[in-house]
């Protein structure tokens, strides 16, 4: 499986800008969270990966997984550097998650594209 971990700079060499800085900060927690890693971004990219070789990926429903992963990665990342009193929904407000989503789908499809993926 070839999925890697990229350098928290990263952003600029693939073109993508973020809008807003704390949907910056959710994309490089959830990018170097081992256990996220682990725990919900393979299987999700082990799904897609399925889809994609049996030629019925669709970008439309894959953003619902992709959006699922940044859902986790704002509650992970609440859980550890938040205060008790704050919760993730409010510190990562669905804009911000919705275009974490778009980045990390985007991310996937160029890998496609490069070949990196399978």
């Amino acid at each position: 499986m070839a999925i890697h971990y990229r350098v928290v700079g990263d952003f600029g060499r693939r073109g993508i800008t973020m809008g807003n800085p704390g949907t910056t900060e959710l994309v490089i927690y959830a990018e170097n969270d081992a256990n996220l890693y682990h725990r919900v971004l393979s299987p999700i990219h082990d799904n897609l990966l399925k889809h994609v070789q049996r030629g019925v990926y669709d970008r439309s429903l894959s953003l619902r997984s992709w959006r699922r992963y940044a859902d986790r990665a704002a509650q992970e990342y609440c859980r550890v550097f938040c205060a008790p009193d704050q919760v993730w929904y409010r510190v990562f407000p669905p804009c911000d998650r919705k275009e974490a989503a778009d980045y990390f789908a985007d991310c996937f499809e160029a890998e496609m594209t490069v070949g990196e993926v399978a």
